[in-house]
């Protein structure tokens, strides 16, 4: 029995199609890294500070650039997820660093650090965390709800982008460890019902400062990069039944 649960969870957990996962754990040096990133950026490899082991530490400004390995398109059933971690050292306030999904020939979805953002429950402009859509029927820059404080530690970042909407989530440094919620203090989430995206395709990641703008107070490091499409349920379904028979025939 425990066979063929692990089974299907397996079957469960290889239906998404990755089109990037980077954790920096393959790279020696920066210049490994750049081959990747690209040598435009000014992005370096820290071997020390990282979710665990290594990470790209960006200090605002050039972004680097890395094309996805498929593009992904967006379908009805079919969303795509794109997450991150970020650690942020210093929260001095005044920062503009963020990771960018890009669709190279238009438009973008910024998550991250940046000093101008619209706050969507108490009104008004705070710096901190949030998100940006643009080119897609999209909103300016946002914050997530009720402007949650900036902390030293990894914070983990994700966009779920349907047909219909993207859902913008950020795990604060507490909300990451064992047993983390979802309180105020841990957990934001902001939804944005603005974006037409259905039918685009997109083509590229960046991390640094948006729009290559620079960050007056300093940087952040990112750490497990990915971007991955889910199949819609039906397909979901035929491997777990296709699990599940194999299962059988084997016992």
């Amino acid at each position: 029995m425990r066979v063929l649960v692990s089974t299907l969870v397996l079957a469960i957990a290889t239906t998404a199609s990755a089109s990037l996962m980077d954790d920096f754990e393959s790279y020696g040096t920066t210049g490994d890294m750049q081959a990747a990133w690209g040598a435009a950026g000014l992005g370096s490899l820290d071997t020390v500070v990282g979710n665990p082991g290594q990470s790209m530490f960006h200090p605002g400004g050039t972004q680097n650039t890395r094309l996805l390995d498929t593009p992904l398109t967006e379908a009805a059933g079919q969303p795509i997820v794109w997450e991150f971690d970020l650690f942020e050292q210093f929260p001095l306030g005044n920062k503009r660093i963020t990771a960018t999904l890009d669709k190279v020939a238009f438009g973008w979805l910024e998550l991250g650090l940046y000093n101008n953002l619209v706050e969507p429950v108490g009104g008004g402009t705070v710096d901190g965390y949030g998100m940006r859509i643009l080119g897609h029927g999209g909103e300016q820059w946002v914050s997530f709800p009720n402007d949650p404080v900036s902390r030293t530690g990894w914070h983990h970042f994700k966009a779920t982008i349907t047909a219909d909407n993207i859902l913008f989530e950020v795990w604060l440094t507490e909300g990451m460890n064992p047993g983390g919620g979802t309180s105020p203090a841990e957990y934001s989430s902001y939804t944005s019902t603005a974006h037409d995206g259905t039918g685009l395709t997109w083509d590229e990641v960046k991390i640094g400062g948006p729009s290559n703008l620079s960050s007056a107070n300093g940087g952040a490091h990112f750490d497990n990069m990915s971007v991955t499409q889910i199949p819609e349920p039906a397909t979901i379904a035929l491997l777990l039944i296709g699990g599940a028979a194999t299962m059988r025939r084997r016992r």
